[in-house]
């Protein structure tokens, strides 16, 4: 995006930081890279197998001083349980910090969502204050998504997206359990997304896959490798594939296609309007459809 030079630097935020996908021996250079501002999508079928994934990207994030928000369905203390499975972050500290926050959908979320739109929820999250440059992680995201219109999901993707970009987040919807034939394929709003990353098993193991991915060096299609658990709990890149094409460039071996960037498109994320935007007044009460992990902390103690 191009920024706009009508106020001093100085009271511009700094540009936040780049996140990656938590698997080793994934090269940036290739795809996992994620830019601040923009939305990309997780799509797994087998749920159980998002943990380790998830698990290393947030605690990287947090390392690296960006808090992280996480919208997650009704049972938080099982989905942390599993996410901090081998623990890679102090989970007491991090919500003490605020440098992690959950906030649980509440019962009859999806009615409630097709009553109030995905603006007031965006506002809702607002006044929690998610904050600047952050990470949000939507768990459940075809909860948050109308999947049986594609218009309609189309533009409630948009506005997330367009929220984050406000705000300088880094943004990632979750897809798993999708069942039905007349449900839309998260595939299909792909042009709603700055990358989509897939993770497969089958008989040969596990892949993660990248159909489209911006990054720093441009775009990755049709991108895949083979990943494993290692000895510390993370997924790590074992193997891929070379083709002709990739066999003397700059990039890892790949059974997909590398595009440079363009290097008259900036990348740089922060500009006025988002200045303005985040010191912008708080949006008015809207009827709430989540709840505050951190408010009902007493609930999990003996978890926690």
């Amino acid at each position: 995006m191009n920024s706009h030079s009508t106020a001093d630097d100085s009271t511009i935020p700094a540009a936040t930081s780049w996140l990656t996908l938590g698997v080793s021996r994934l090269e940036h250079s290739v795809a996992g890279q994620m830019q601040p501002g923009h939305l990309y999508s997780l799509v797994t079928e087998l749920p159980s197998i998002r943990y380790p994934l998830l698990n290393n990207t947030i605690s990287e994030a947090i390392r690296a001083g960006v808090p992280c928000t996480i919208i997650e369905a009704a049972r938080p203390e099982h989905y942390l349980e599993q996410l901090c499975t081998p623990p890679k972050f102090d989970l007491n500290d991090a919500l003490d910090r605020r440098m992690l926050n959950v906030y649980c959908m509440q019962s009859e979320f999806q009615k409630k969502m097709f009553q109030v739109g995905v603006g007031p929820m965006l506002e809702e999250l607002d006044r929690f204050g998610v904050e600047y440059g952050s990470l949000v992680l939507f768990d459940h995201a075809s909860s948050l998504l109308n999947l049986y219109d594609l218009n309609l999901a189309t533009q409630q993707l948009d506005a997330i997206g367009e929220w984050g970009e406000r705000n300088g987040l880094t943004v990632i919807m979750v897809f798993s359990q999708l069942h039905g034939s007349k449900w839309v394929t998260p595939r299909a709003l792909l042009d709603s997304m700055s990358g989509m990353a897939t993770l497969s098993e089958s008989s040969d193991g596990l892949a993660i896959g990248f159909p489209y991915w911006q990054f720093n060096g441009g775009v990755a299609s049709g991108v895949s490798f083979r990943i494993e658990l290692n000895a510390e709990g993370d997924y790590e890149v074992t193997s891929w594939k070379r083709t002709p094409r990739d066999a003397e460039g700059p990039y890892p071996e790949t059974n997909g296609m590398v595009l440079p960037a363009n290097p008259t498109i900036e990348n740089q994320v922060v500009n006025i309007r988002e200045f303005e935007t985040r010191n912008s007044p708080r949006p008015s009460p809207t009827p709430g459809v989540f709840r505050n992990l951190k408010a009902r902390r007493s609930e999990f103690d003996d978890f926690l």
